[in-house]
């Protein structure tokens, strides 16, 4: 259908209005004009009447006939006049000519009258009669002239022109007044209007803009700030409607429109290709995850019919085995106008969440068994080193004593006994350490000279008793060395341990060469341990440095040991920021080597004090082992050191409020108070240059450290308790030592 514009229909409506108006005032004028033409051919009915009255009136009363005629006959002239009739007294007709006799007999009453209001009627007047007789006026007849409607039609001609000439002049000059200000003031501004609205889209920069004729707030300007304000909030709308659509049809989640009886109306991206049967025009009780699953959605007649939301997860497995866990949603969506609702269909692939759940649950299941073996190892340490203590330490005492060659022998085995047993828990401490990522380095300079002739210490009784030969050759050019020595130390002598154990006759060889490094104030070094041992066969050689492994189970029975040591080294080398490898031909012995980059350092390292310089020093030793009491009493007692013993925490504070003394020994685990406890009391009376406290315990684990610390210690001692390093941290944290510059844990 044909739209018709607000112009034509306001034109078509001024046009209507013009019209109605020009008829109704024309015809209102034309009958107010016709009246007074009546009213004035009236008056000249009157006029006439006068001019034949008294001929008329003196002819009656003679009678006289042919007078009447006369008389009467002479307005047969006058051009408004249509007819007339004489009548006697009593009514009858004497005279007449033209209209005939419109009233019949004469009227009972006796008066004058006209119709001049009566417009639908010829005019008529009516005029009474006299004649004075001794002045007395006698009733004689009456006069009846009458004009009929032609005649006024006639007259009423050229008013009738003149006045429809002038209000149809008026009603144009209206309707033209009227259009032009209609068009100016609605008509045009309601164009514009619906050409800016007809010519705007949503995705068009900006609102449309339209200049409406200036002047005070009208209706439509009213109407066209209410268009913008409904197109802005409309535009933000479709703007995020097409935001979320985009979004939704890029979106990881599957997901669906479908109409009641479960047909896809519509799907985005994910679902076209993850979900098969999910094209528009599909049925959801088809849509099956890819090519490899059953359908996912079974009964969902029934869901859509009881029309309530529907949530779940569903699992499957494909054609290949592989299991997935699906999030599903049915969700109803009324949409106005239709009857039924439609639904929407959400689905997402979670097996990567549920997945992760079970990773998650797992990683801390694993944590807190890694949590509980970290326990039981801090505990299982603890009880073998209180014992190891007393055994390493009366060895070392015993052997300290004049004793027969044969129990000199038997100490000697003992001690290296305890020693092999030691390691064993050293070794298993350090690999929970490396495992769990808690073991850190420390950083200190040290002299490799040094280093290298502990090494030689440490592993040189070992290869004479062997009969083979020993070198540890080092580069002289190498500088004094910052980086962690105590875990380069344990390195190499896990390496050397190792060779001497599996080699039975020549020799071991340890090297230290430079390499050029790029980094300013560093060096690199190379290390090599060479022996001419049993040698490894190329097989065996990749399980090398995997943990709790030997090359081959008979040597764990002839050579003992724990497969941890190559394991270790390798950790630690990593840790160091190195690498670690290793050579071998079976039956031509084998070749170890790590590389690793350390810093230049600047000092040299501290000098062990001997033990004269520690006579006389006064040390309080707080243990509630009795074995571990004679130990520490004795290895002090020994370098000239003044020894007192207490069996808790609540004595050592005690006894330290009561009597001065230079340091004093703690044991962590006391009865009564513990020694983290008893050092806190202690802190508030004495600082750590007045008065150093060191740790004796049998735990060994960062963390033990790092209590001892926060509560006031200056250093650990380990258990088993080594002579020579107690004496060395006595002598470096004694008063007089030089606290400041000393760092912490030299071990």
């Amino acid at each position: 259908m044909a739209r018709t514009t607000i112009a034509a229909r306001l034109f078509l409506l001024v046009f209507g209005f013009s019209v109605g108006w020009f008829t109704l005032t024309t015809a209102f004028q034309l009958v107010l004009e016709y009246r007074n033409t009546r009213v004035e051919v009236d008056g000249n009915l009157t006029d006439l009447f006068h001019a034949t009255r008294a001929g008329l009136e003196n002819a009656l009363w003679n009678y006289d006939l042919a007078l009447v005629r006369t008389s009467l006959g002479a307005t047969k002239s006058v051009g408004f006049l249509s007819g007339a009739e004489v009548r006697d007294e009593m009514g009858a007709l004497v005279v007449a000519w033209g209209t005939p006799p419109l009233f019949g007999a004469a009227s009972a009453k006796i008066g004058e009258f006209s119709n001049v209001d009566s417009l639908a009627d010829p005019l008529l007047h009516r005029f009474p009669l006299y004649h004075s007789d001794r002045g007395i006026e006698k009733f004689v007849g009456e006069l009846v002239l009458v004009t009929e409607l032609p005649v006024l039609e006639v007259r009423l001609a050229d008013g009738f022109r003149l006045i429809g000439s002038n209000y149809l002049a008026s009603t144009l000059g209206l309707m033209v007044i009227l259009l032009v200000g209609l068009r100016r003031l609605v008509g045009r501004p309601l164009g514009l209007v619906t050409q800016a609205i007809e010519g705007y889209r949503f995705d068009t920069a900006g609102l449309p803009s339209v200049a409406l004729p200036p002047g005070p707030p009208d209706e439509l300007s009213v109407l066209w700030k209410s268009f913008e304000s409904l197109t802005t909030t409309l535009k933000e709308s479709y703007l995020q409607q097409r935001a979320m659509s985009a979004i939704l049809e890029e979106a990881a989640v599957m997901a669906l429109v479908c109409d009641a009886d479960g047909r896809v109306l519509s799907s985005n991206a994910q679902a076209r290709v993850r979900l098969a049967g999910s094209q528009p025009g599909g049925f959801l009780s088809h849509l099956s995850y890819g090519d490899d699953s059953g359908p996912l959605f079974e009964g969902v007649a029934q869901r859509l019919a009881e029309g309530k939301a529907w949530r779940q997860e569903l699992s499957g497995e494909n054609d290949l085995g592989v299991t997935f866990w699906l999030a599903a949603a049915l969700l109803p969506l009324q949409v106005p106008d239709e009857p039924r609702a439609r639904w929407g269909v959400m689905v997402e692939d979670i097996s990567a969440r549920i997945l992760t759940e079970r990773y998650r649950l797992e990683r801390d299941s694993a944590r807190e068994a890694t949590r509980a073996k970290s326990l039981f190892l801090a505990n299982l340490s603890h009880e073998i080193r209180t014992p190891m203590n007393a055994v390493v330490g009366l060895t070392a005492l015993a052997l300290a004593e004049e004793v027969s060659p044969r129990a000199q022998a038997y100490l000697a085995d003992l001690q290296r006994s305890g020693a092999a047993l030691l390691g064993v828990i050293n070794d298993i401490l350090d690999f929970s350490k490396l495992e769990e990522s808690k073991l850190e380095l420390e950083t200190a300079d040290f002299s490799l000279e040094t280093l290298l002739a502990a090494v030689r210490a440490m592993t040189r009784y070992r290869a004479e008793d062997k009969g083979l030969e020993l070198t540890v050759v080092g580069d002289p050019a190498i500088p004094i060395l910052r980086g962690d020595g105590l875990r380069l130390q344990q390195v190499l002598v896990n390496l050397v341990s190792n060779a001497v154990k599996f080699t039975d006759t020549g020799r071991v060889g340890v090297s230290v060469t430079m390499l050029a490094s790029s980094t300013p104030g560093t060096v690199g070094l190379r290390f090599e341990v060479k022996d001419t041992g049993l040698g490894i066969s190329p097989a065996d050689q990749s399980r090398l440095f995997e943990s709790f492994t030997q090359v081959d189970a008979s040597t764990t029975r002839k050579y003992g040991g724990t497969g941890l040591g190559l394991a270790i080294c390798r950790q630690l080398v990593l840790l160091m920021g190195g690498r670690v490898g290793g050579e071998s031909a079976l039956g031509q012995g084998s070749l170890f080597w790590f590389e690793v980059t350390l810093g230049v350092g600047t000092l040299p390292p501290a000098e062990v004090p001997n033990e004269a310089n520690l006579t006389g020093l006064r040390v309080l030793v707080a243990e509630d082992n009795r074995v571990n009491q004679l130990v520490a009493s004795q290895i002090l007692s020994r370098a000239g050191i003044r020894t007192t013993v207490v069996a808790n925490g609540r004595e050592a504070v005690d006894r330290v409020a009561a009597e001065p003394f230079d340091l004093v020994l703690m044991d962590l685990q006391m009865p009564v108070m513990d020694g983290l406890e008893a050092t806190r009391l202690i802190r508030r009376t004495h600082d750590a240059q007045a008065l150093p406290i060191l740790a004796l315990t049998a735990h060994t684990f960062a963390q033990e450290r790092v209590t001892c610390l926060e509560a006031g210690m200056q250093d650990l001692v380990p258990k088993p308790i080594d002579p020579q390093k107690l004496l060395a941290l006595i002598g470096l944290w004694r008063p007089r030592g030089g606290l400041e510059n000393t760092p912490p844990f030299l071990l």
